[in-house]
């Protein structure tokens, strides 16, 4: 009889050991912003992205041809799929170059910032905060939507049709617009096990 036992126990202790090693072992796997039914897609459970990222910062970009000079008006829905609530994800716009650009950033716990980028110099313009107009959660969509005034240096910002807030700021009047999303280094994910992964597209403001 104890012999029984203990070869249940073995049995046991192997199938967990399985069990442990194939969720350690899922299959690493990033797919940067290929469109699907409509959406750009992003997804990654690598967890050597942050550094093999060629010194972005951990951030992956996917910008459109189109150059506003000056800017008008963009828009894009945006989810956050898996991955962890407080990194963030996002709009480009007026991007000219990887140094120059503004950055509106969100996350899924309904909060938000604005960053520009001058020469290089990444800065916080704005800290935003927690906002009543933004979704929370993982898997829902959020609007977010860009306007400048006309012939002023002035930007308003819109979560879901909802106006947040004007954005007085005077480094960029115009170009590019896009989505971004920041993955965090090893102590900031669950990688392999849950990736980073979210959908974007630009919509009609």
């Amino acid at each position: 009889m104890l012999k029984k036992v203990n070869v249940l126990y073995f049995f046991i202790l192997i199938l967990l050991i399985s069990i442990f090693i194939g969720c350690d072992s899922a299959e690493v796997v990033t797919i940067e912003w290929i469109e699907e039914d409509g959406w750009l897609h992003f997804y990654t459970n690598d967890s050597n992205f942050n550094i093999n990222d060629k010194n972005n910062y951990g951030y992956s970009e996917y910008l459109y041809e189109q150059i506003d000079n000056p800017m008008t008006s963009r828009a894009g829905l945006i989810k956050k799929i898996s991955g962890n609530p407080y990194t963030g994800y996002g709009i480009y716009f007026c991007y000219n170059d990887e140094d120059n650009f503004y950055i509106l950033w969100i996350n899924t716990k309904g909060e938000y910032m604005i960053g520009q980028c001058v020469q290089g110099n990444r800065v916080i313009i704005d800290l935003g905060g927690e906002s009543e107009n933004l979704k929370k959660g993982f898997g829902v969509e959020n609007k977010l939507e860009v306007k400048k005034k006309e012939g002023e240096y002035t930007f308003e910002i819109y979560f879901n049709d909802e106006k947040e807030k004007d954005l007085f700021n005077s480094s960029f009047i115009g170009g590019k617009f896009g989505f971004f999303v920041y993955v965090g280094d090893s102590s900031q994910e669950s990688f392999p096990a849950v990736p980073e992964e979210v959908f974007a597209k630009e919509v009609t403001p």
